[in-house]
């Protein structure tokens, strides 16, 4: 397993110390479709422990971040840090994270989409007109564990948990025998954290 999170690259001073990019809390495009909230409000109460009704507060999130590197975009909704779906920028399309939400509920990929694109206008205005100083890299914090209980000789899926890292680039290799692995190898998107850093698995 091999975790890099790549070279330094410019920042706007005075960002929110988080990089080359925007991260904005949004929620004022799920108010424009009555199905999208009702959707989301039905979800929020399956995926919530019913013993926790009275006692904990409850987040629903949409964020969208641009950078001027790779990934370029991101649109996600979370429930208590948990993704329920992100848009992907090259495909166009939104992504639920277990596909059995898409099959209940919708989502129009080209809200997050138009979204991103009003935030890399922005973040190109920002660029021309402040100074340019390096970005501070955070290191990730990587943990590899097994899904079930490791038994010789019995096969087991591998997880990494990539963690508290900024900006919001990491490249992620599996490696076999020094041999990279690409099948049956699958990753999340990239997941904000409160402290403007990110995690995925």
């Amino acid at each position: 397993l091999t975790i890099a999170s790549l070279a330094p690259y410019p920042s706007v001073s005075g960002v929110a110390d988080c990089g080359f990019f925007t991260f904005r809390v949004s929620e004022r495009r799920m108010t424009s479709s009555l199905d999208s909230v009702l959707g989301i409000l039905i979800l929020a109460a399956l995926l919530i422990k019913q013993r926790t009704w009275a006692t904990n507060d409850h987040v629903i999130s949409s964020v969208t971040f641009v950078q001027t590197h790779k990934p370029s975009g991101q649109y996600l909704h979370e429930f208590d840090e948990h993704e329920l779906f992100h848009v992907d920028f090259d495909q166009k399309e939104t992504v639920w994270r277990l596909p059995e939400f898409g099959h209940i509920f919708s989502f129009d990929a080209q809200i997050g989409l138009g979204d991103i694109a009003v935030d890399m206008a922005n973040l190109n205005q920002l660029i021309k007109q402040t100074n340019h100083t390096q970005a501070t890299i955070v290191t990730p914090e990587v943990t590899v564990f097994p899904k079930e209980p490791v038994e010789l000789e019995e096969p087991n899926i591998l997880i990494c948990h990539v963690d508290k890292f900024s900006p919001p680039v990491v490249n992620v290799t599996w490696l076999c025998n020094g041999e990279p692995v690409t099948t049956g190898v699958s990753e999340t998107s990239l997941m904000p954290r409160d402290d403007y850093s990110f995690h995925k698995f």
